[in-house]
């Protein structure tokens, strides 16, 4: 992406604690987790498009948590 050096890949890297990512390593295979962050990622930088304090704010004081929100096709199958 970058003009510079065309190879280079943008990263987000940041600690976890030894549970979160034994919990995340028992629960999710490695091939799903990049793919689950990056949806994960896109809808949360959409909600912070739309209200950065309240959902900034929301989230880093334990007001806001995320909520299962699941969404039925036409055939009213859940997808």
């Amino acid at each position: 992406m970058s003009i510079k050096n065309p190879n280079y890949k943008p990263r987000l890297s940041f600690d976890v604690r030894e549970d979160q990512l034994l919990d995340l390593q028992r629960l999710l295979p490695t091939g799903v987790r990049r793919r689950l962050f990056e949806v994960v990622l896109d809808d949360l930088i959409g909600l912070l498009k739309e209200s950065p304090e309240v959902i900034g704010g929301g989230l880093l004081s334990g007001r806001l948590k995320f909520t299962i929100d699941v969404k039925e096709d036409e055939s009213g199958s859940a997808t």
